[in-house]
């Protein structure tokens, strides 16, 4: 989890849209593994359903063995 109040991180990853008067973010899921490669990508995120999604992706990017 990223809190991001100045939004450098939006800024530096695109996800900070300029909309002439406002700047909005798009909501955007990334997970990150242990060796700091970007394991998954989600572009397209439904925050209403992202409590459930994260955690299936972190068990589906598990290691196994």
């Amino acid at each position: 989890m990223l809190a991001d109040l100045e939004g450098k991180t939006a800024r530096d990853d695109v996800v900070l849209r300029d909309l002439l008067l406002a700047e909005i973010t798009q909501c955007r899921s990334f997970i990150i593994g242990p060796d700091g490669k970007l394991r998954k990508h989600d572009p397209d995120v439904d925050p209403s359903t992202q409590t459930q999604v994260v955690p299936a992706d972190l068990t589906k990017l598990k290691p196994t063995g």
